[in-house]
């Protein structure tokens, strides 16, 4: 066999050694072309094997891999570890109660009146809780502390 397949490469030798010298002249220009033509063939290749697997329906329809209809928000979604998201209720009033005198207040001294009838009762005023107050009327988030005013400031 061996014997059979020296008279071909003997023939072959001077085409192939033509052949490499003229790849080793124009090297870049070959490999742009080849490139290219790799490029074009995959790209023919893409095309025709997403036509024969029936990549896309007629027009804007696009195929489906079911029959199975889509899940509307209605429907109960499989099982998942996540919780829904629900809109918060709004800004919650701060904690803190209002305290409440448990008995009544003494007369006031020289010149008020006795009588419990007359006199309007003060609603004491609620300090804000230095701790959540921020003063802008919102409540620190949790974690956060209030800085100290500047002294002199």
């Amino acid at each position: 066999m061996l014997a059979a397949a020296a008279p071909v490469v003997a023939s072959l030798e001077p085409r192939l050694t033509a052949t490499g010298a003229w790849l080793f002249e124009r090297r870049l220009h070959v490999l742009i072309v080849s490139a290219t033509m790799a490029t074009v063939a995959m790209l023919g290749g893409a095309v025709a094997l997403i036509s024969f697997a029936g990549g896309s329906g007629p027009g804007d329809q696009a195929s489906g891999g079911g029959t199975s209809p889509r899940p509307t928000s209605t429907d109960p979604g499989s099982p998942n570890s996540y919780a829904p998201i629900l809109p918060s209720p709004g800004p919650t009033p701060p904690s803190t109660p209002t305290p409440t005198p448990s008995t009544p207040p003494p007369p006031p001294a020289g010149g008020g009146s006795t009588d419990p009838g007359t006199d309007v009762p003060v609603e004491p005023v609620p300090t804000p809780d230095p701790t959540t107050d921020t003063g802008n009327g919102r409540p620190d988030p949790p974690g956060h502390t209030k800085k100290p005013d500047k002294p002199g400031g």
